[in-house]
């Protein structure tokens, strides 16, 4: 199953109280909301990322792929991951940042990517 949401809120929250790192996209049209997290303190790290969709399902992997642009956010999910996702295997993910948002998101992407690999970026120049 593919899912393509317009996200109308969406955020990068650096380390909370917990220690969490979190990218986030919701469109409240469709009551739907993608979001990434791992925890920034390595004692609490356990090399995954969390994936959350839908605003309740959610499953921890070290094996996703994710390809960032300026006004878009793409995800593939292996399988174990989308069975754990109901299912989803690709999520896409319009939204509107503006300069400094946009690097927000990627400077928490490139953190919660840390040491895994799947995170790539395509310049606004590019395609």
């Amino acid at each position: 199953m593919e899912m393509e949401i317009s996200a109308d809120e969406f955020g990068a929250d650096p380390p909370d109280d917990e220690y969490l790192e979190c990218v986030w996209f919701r469109d409240n049209q469709t009551d739907y909301t993608f979001a990434l997290s791992r925890y920034a303190d390595e004692a609490q790290d356990d090399g995954k990322i969390d994936v959350l969709v839908r605003d309740q399902i959610h499953t921890a992997t070290d094996n996703l792929l994710i390809v960032l642009r300026p006004t878009k956010i793409e995800a593939a999910f292996d399988d174990e991951t989308a069975a754990n996702l109901h299912g989803l295997r690709r999520i896409i993910v319009h939204f509107g940042a503006s300069h400094d948002e946009y690097e927000r998101i990627r400077s928490i992407l490139s953190h919660i990517f840390r040491d895994l690999s799947g995170l790539s970026e395509i310049p606004a120049n590019i395609g």
